[in-house]
């Protein structure tokens, strides 16, 4: 794996110590550190990340959050175009929301085949999901 995608549910988990997969998400970013590996998200994800953020805790803490992956992270946001034509097949997947088509068509966009994610249904969406089972 030379490249990842950070989804929504990943970030949450990250800053979320009541999450149920904080540890595993924690372990996982461990793991990364003697890889390179390019990560990149896109900011629907970044958005949604922050508003279960939000949610859960407060709108500083999204806030921070946000400034954070924006400014300091390293990571690579890439442009999310709405329009962005969502492949017929993968609308005919009904376990899938819009938001994760949408996320995996930007990630084929740019030749990104593995995501940082707890969704399983992601795996229908032939995508390659991390941290492994």
């Amino acid at each position: 794996m030379k490249q990842l995608f950070i989804a929504s549910d990943a970030f949450v988990a990250l800053n979320d110590t009541q999450d149920p997969n904080h540890k595993r998400a924690s372990d996982f970013v461990v793991s990364l550190f003697n890889k390179t590996v390019k990560l990149y998200s896109s900011i629907v994800e970044i958005v949604c990340a922050a508003e279960a953020l939000s949610a859960t805790y407060d709108k500083t803490r999204a806030h921070r959050f946000i400034e954070l992956v924006l400014r300091d992270s390293g990571i690579v946001i890439l442009p999310a175009d709405i329009t962005e034509r969502i492949n017929g097949k993968a609308r005919t997947k009904l376990n899938n929301s819009y938001k994760d088509l949408l996320m995996t068509q930007v990630m084929r966009s740019n030749g990104i085949k593995d995501v940082f994610s707890f969704k399983e249904s992601l795996r229908d969406l032939n995508v390659v999901v991390w941290p492994k089972r």
